[in-house]
């Protein structure tokens, strides 16, 4: 199961507060098919796969798209990127192969 980082300071986030609770709701979903994806927050499903995944008409995802578009947390050309993926979604390190490599210097 993937998994994606959702910091605490979301809720002071200027553009996340301008988000409806539909649109922020579209957000965090959009969040984790890019989690899925596992292209660095590019979306390589169409809009008419995400409506589907979504389980919401196309319009309203095309809808959801424009208004993410335009408080400049995606992109679209043509794919879908969330614009601080890289930033916000940094690899982590292997936690357990840290913890064995420091045991055995132990």
């Amino acid at each position: 199961m993937r998994w994606f980082r959702l910091y605490t300071d979301i809720i002071d986030d200027d553009k996340v507060n301008k988000m409806s609770l539909k649109l922020f709701k579209f957000f965090i979903f959009l969040l984790s098919l890019a989690s899925e994806c596992e292209k660095e927050g590019v979306i390589s499903l169409s809009k008419k796969d995400i409506s589907w995944r979504l389980r919401i008409p196309e319009k309203t995802t095309e809808k959801h798209l424009d208004e993410l578009k335009e408080l400049k947390i995606i992109t679209i050309n043509p794919l879908i990127t969330i614009i601080n993926w890289k930033k916000r979604q940094f690899l982590s390190d292997n936690v357990s192969e840290r913890s064995r490599k420091w045991r055995n210097k132990q």
